[in-house]
Protein backbone atom coordinates (compact mmCIF):
# COMPACT_ATOMS: atom_id res chain seq x y z
CA UNK A 1 0.00 0.00 0.00
CA UNK A 2 0.90 3.02 -0.91
CA UNK A 3 -0.14 7.32 -0.73
CA UNK A 4 -0.53 8.98 -3.67
CA UNK A 5 1.36 12.21 -3.63
CA UNK A 6 -0.98 14.17 -5.34
CA UNK A 7 -4.73 12.86 -4.22
CA UNK A 8 -3.19 11.91 -0.99
CA UNK A 9 -5.01 8.70 -1.36
CA UNK A 10 -3.72 5.11 -0.04
CA UNK A 11 -3.92 2.55 -2.62
CA UNK A 12 -2.14 -0.90 -4.27
CA UNK A 13 0.82 -0.96 -5.27
CA UNK A 14 -0.76 -1.64 -8.55
CA UNK A 15 -2.55 1.54 -8.97
CA UNK A 16 1.35 3.12 -9.20
CA UNK A 17 3.41 2.50 -12.51
CA UNK A 18 6.63 0.69 -12.36
CA UNK A 19 9.52 3.05 -11.78
CA UNK A 20 13.17 1.46 -10.82
CA UNK A 21 14.51 4.79 -9.19
CA UNK A 22 12.25 4.63 -6.82
CA UNK A 23 13.02 2.77 -3.08
CA UNK A 24 9.62 0.98 -3.74
CA UNK A 25 10.01 0.43 -7.63
CA UNK A 26 6.89 2.66 -8.54
CA UNK A 27 6.07 5.85 -9.19
CA UNK A 28 5.25 8.52 -6.27
CA UNK A 29 2.07 9.15 -8.30
CA UNK A 30 -0.59 6.55 -9.01
CA UNK A 31 -2.03 6.33 -12.25
CA UNK A 32 -5.22 7.98 -12.69
CA UNK A 33 -3.22 11.28 -11.37
CA UNK A 34 -0.02 10.52 -13.29
CA UNK A 35 -2.55 10.40 -16.25
CA UNK A 36 -4.09 13.89 -15.56
CA UNK A 37 -1.03 15.56 -14.75
CA UNK A 38 0.14 14.67 -18.59
CA UNK A 39 -2.85 15.49 -20.16
CA UNK A 40 -2.89 18.90 -18.26
CA UNK A 41 0.82 19.20 -19.16
CA UNK A 42 -0.02 18.39 -22.99
CA UNK A 43 -2.82 20.84 -23.45
CA UNK A 44 -1.08 23.16 -21.80
CA UNK A 45 1.42 23.08 -24.69
CA UNK A 46 -0.98 22.71 -27.58
CA UNK A 47 -0.05 25.58 -29.77
CA UNK A 48 -0.85 25.64 -33.30
CA UNK A 49 1.09 26.49 -36.23
CA UNK A 50 3.44 26.21 -38.86
CA UNK A 51 6.92 24.33 -38.94
CA UNK A 52 9.87 23.51 -40.36
CA UNK A 53 12.05 20.65 -39.91
CA UNK A 54 15.68 21.30 -41.15
CA UNK A 55 17.67 18.32 -41.95
CA UNK A 56 21.24 19.12 -42.86
CA UNK A 57 20.80 20.74 -46.09
CA UNK A 58 17.04 19.81 -46.55
CA UNK A 59 14.01 20.89 -44.94
CA UNK A 60 10.12 19.69 -44.60
CA UNK A 61 7.00 22.16 -44.21
CA UNK A 62 4.33 20.93 -42.10
CA UNK A 63 1.41 22.15 -39.66
CA UNK A 64 -0.30 20.85 -36.38
CA UNK A 65 -2.83 21.58 -33.78
CA UNK A 66 0.12 21.24 -31.68
CA UNK A 67 3.84 21.99 -31.70
CA UNK A 68 5.12 20.91 -28.99
CA UNK A 69 3.88 16.89 -29.44
CA UNK A 70 4.72 17.12 -33.23
CA UNK A 71 8.37 18.00 -32.37
CA UNK A 72 8.50 14.75 -29.55
CA UNK A 73 6.48 13.15 -32.59
CA UNK A 74 9.26 14.45 -35.17
CA UNK A 75 11.99 13.26 -32.72
CA UNK A 76 11.18 9.80 -31.79
CA UNK A 77 10.32 8.95 -35.14
CA UNK A 78 13.31 9.98 -36.72
CA UNK A 79 15.85 8.61 -33.75
CA UNK A 80 14.12 5.21 -34.14
CA UNK A 81 13.73 4.80 -38.10
CA UNK A 82 10.84 5.63 -38.06
CA UNK A 83 9.18 7.94 -40.18
CA UNK A 84 6.53 7.40 -42.46
CA UNK A 85 8.62 9.44 -45.16
CA UNK A 86 11.71 7.74 -46.86
CA UNK A 87 12.83 10.83 -48.05
CA UNK A 88 13.05 12.72 -44.63
CA UNK A 89 14.57 9.16 -42.90
CA UNK A 90 17.22 9.28 -45.40
CA UNK A 91 18.32 12.41 -45.14
CA UNK A 92 18.38 12.16 -41.05
CA UNK A 93 19.84 9.04 -41.46
CA UNK A 94 22.42 10.85 -44.08
CA UNK A 95 23.04 13.48 -41.34
CA UNK A 96 21.90 12.86 -37.91
CA UNK A 97 20.44 15.83 -37.03
CA UNK A 98 16.98 17.67 -37.12
CA UNK A 99 16.00 21.31 -35.92
CA UNK A 100 12.73 21.75 -35.32
CA UNK A 101 11.53 25.67 -36.01
CA UNK A 102 8.49 27.55 -35.72
CA UNK A 103 7.25 29.32 -38.93
CA UNK A 104 4.34 30.93 -37.55
CA UNK A 105 1.54 30.66 -34.83
CA UNK A 106 -1.52 30.46 -36.36
CA UNK A 107 -4.76 28.82 -36.18
CA UNK A 108 -5.41 28.58 -40.00
CA UNK A 109 -2.12 26.71 -40.03
CA UNK A 110 -3.44 24.29 -43.15
CA UNK A 111 -3.45 27.45 -45.40
CA UNK A 112 -0.07 28.54 -44.50
CA UNK A 113 1.32 25.79 -44.89
CA UNK A 114 -0.38 25.14 -48.13
CA UNK A 115 0.85 28.01 -49.45
CA UNK A 116 4.89 27.59 -48.09
CA UNK A 117 4.48 24.15 -49.85
CA UNK A 118 3.22 25.75 -53.15
CA UNK A 119 6.16 27.91 -52.92
CA UNK A 120 9.26 25.39 -52.03
CA UNK A 121 7.49 22.30 -53.83
CA UNK A 122 9.92 20.94 -56.66
CA UNK A 123 13.12 22.50 -55.29
CA UNK A 124 16.13 20.36 -54.37
CA UNK A 125 16.18 20.90 -51.01
CA UNK A 126 12.52 20.55 -50.46
CA UNK A 127 11.82 17.17 -48.66
CA UNK A 128 7.80 17.52 -49.09
CA UNK A 129 6.16 15.20 -51.59
CA UNK A 130 2.90 16.62 -52.35
CA UNK A 131 0.81 19.25 -51.83
CA UNK A 132 -0.98 19.67 -47.94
Amino acid sequence: MKVCINCDKLKVDNDFYYHPKNKDGRFNRCKKCAITRQTVTNNEKAIPGVYCLFIGEYFYLGSTNNLYAREQFHKSTLQHGKCRSPKIQAAYDKCGTMEFKTILITREQRYYEAELIKEHLGTACCLNSNKA
